[in-house]
C-alpha cells in the first residue's frame, strides 16, 4: 500500500503561495527526516550544514513557483 499524503501536503502548499507574488518555497530538513523526500518533489539542494552525526545534517531546499 502505498501512501502519497505527505506529497499531497506539500503540493496544497505550493498551490496555496503560487501565483500570489512569492518567487519560492524554502525548507530545512534533517538528514533523519526527509532530505531524499523533497528531492523527488522537485526541490534543489542549496546547502548542507554538515554534522558530526549525518542524522543531524541540515540540509536547505528551495523550488521555484
Amino acid at each position: 500500500m502505498t501512501f502519497r499524503l505527505g506529497s499531497e501536503l506539500v503540493r496544497k502548499v505550493e498551490e496555496e503561495y503560487s501565483g500570489k507574488g512569492y518567487e519560492k518555497i524554502t525548507l530545512t530538513t534533517f538528514g533523519f527526516q526527509a532530505p531524499e523526500f523533497y528531492k523527488k518533489l522537485g526541490y534543489s539542494l542549496e546547502f548542507v550544514r554538515e554534522d558530526k552525526d549525518p542524522k543531524l545534517s541540515k540540509y536547505f531546499y528551495s523550488k521555484a513557483i
